[in-house]
């Protein structure tokens, strides 16, 4: 499971491997109530949206696990080409070549033939120029994941997409486009949103707080955050014993977890919140929002 040849000084695999020794650090703070997927709805098809190449594993991987163990077909679509995580160190066509191995290889980590991984390869960052043709994409491959048998009722497709809140422009942007997507299929979807950024933030990911002011507004954040967890977060996906191919999954993502030799300044994910962050990907749930249409139009 190495990711790079420094193994004893790469922070991502220490964290990956301090998660799988402690059980991922137990559970999400503040998730106590959430209904955990019945075995039925594990093995519920499923099209997993992602923003970008690695948002699949950080939020799902042990969802992907547990639903193909239970015989489920699973789809994932990645929307953009991941091209500029690192723009000052690689070439954002090098690194959208990267990232697709990348993809490929977690994807059979996880147990996933590369043939279920759909590239639309839309340029990061300029994804709102391209709206139209988003839309346009996700609902033609939503509507051909609809099996007869689902158009005749027996079962139900299960959508997976960036929480509307979560703390990344292109992930809110994803979930809105997405949204329109899923209106336009036939029969009804079960939507589910997955939070990624939305740890980046008290309490998962405490900073360093110097002033009062800091301090304030930092216990706002905490009362929202808390919030938020409890109302939104009310459904979760067991993934205890599977943490450790999930964590194989993630080191597959060399270009984000690992550092080039001699390149100290080049960041990786172990970095963010001091690793507190990543960790927040390793515990025993991943948890989910589950969404329906009237809950979007309300908001608008």
């Amino acid at each position: 499971m190495a990711c790079c040849n420094q193994l004893a000084s790469c922070k991502t695999c220490r964290l990956a491997g301090d998660a799988i020794r402690a059980s991922a650090c137990g559970d999400v703070a503040g998730l106590r109530t959430a209904k955990i997927f019945s075995t039925h709805e594990l093995a519920q098809p499923a099209v997993i949206i992602a923003p970008h190449a690695d948002d699949e594993v950080l939020a799902c991987g042990g969802t992907i696990i547990q639903k193909l163990r239970a015989g489920a077909e699973i789809t994932v679509i990645f929307i953009t080409d991941s091209s500029r995580s690192h723009v000052r160190w690689i070439k954002p066509t090098s690194m959208s070549w990267t990232r697709k191995q990348e993809a490929i290889a977690a994807a059979d980590v996880l147990g996933l033939d590369k043939d279920r991984l759909v590239f639309l390869d839309f340029p990061e960052t300029h994804l709102a120029s391209y709206r139209k043709m988003v839309i346009n994409r996700l609902a033609v491959i939503l509507c051909k994941s609809i099996s007869p048998a689902l158009k005749a009722g027996a079962g139900e497709l299960q959508v997976f997409i960036p929480y509307r809140y979560d703390l990344n422009i292109e992930h809110k942007l994803v979930n809105e486009l997405a949204w329109i997507a899923i209106q336009k299929m036939p029969v009804p979807a079960a939507v589910f949103e997955y939070p990624v950024w939305f740890f980046n933030q008290w309490p998962w990911a405490a900073g360093k707080v110097r002033t009062p002011a800091q301090l304030f507004g930092r216990v706002g954040q905490f009362i929202h955050s808390r919030r938020q967890l409890r109302r939104d977060f009310t459904m979760a996906v067991a993934i205890k014993y599977v943490i450790q191919q999930k964590a194989g999954a993630l080191l597959a993502y060399h270009s984000q977890v690992s550092r080039p030799i001699g390149q100290q300044k080049y960041p990786v994910l172990g970095d963010v919140a001091d690793g507190r962050f990543l960790r927040s990907f390793f515990r025993e749930h991943e948890i989910y929002h589950q969404a329906n249409l009237q809950d979007q139009v309300g908001e608008k």
